[in-house]
């Protein structure tokens, strides 16, 4: 394997990890249709650095 395969395969690894914990995160908020069954909005916040 050569070394421009091996980085190709490290950064599908890297990208499927992320991938999976991005869908763990998502999978912990509620479904849209319960906020709003409870009347409560989502916050709508936007990141500053």
């Amino acid at each position: 394997m050569d070394a421009r395969q091996s980085l190709r395969n490290a950064l599908d690894n890297r990208l499927a990890a992320s991938a999976r914990m991005v869908a763990g995160l998502m999978a912990q908020f509620p479904e849209p249709q319960d906020i709003a069954a409870n009347g409560n909005r989502p916050l709508d916040v936007v990141a500053r650095d």
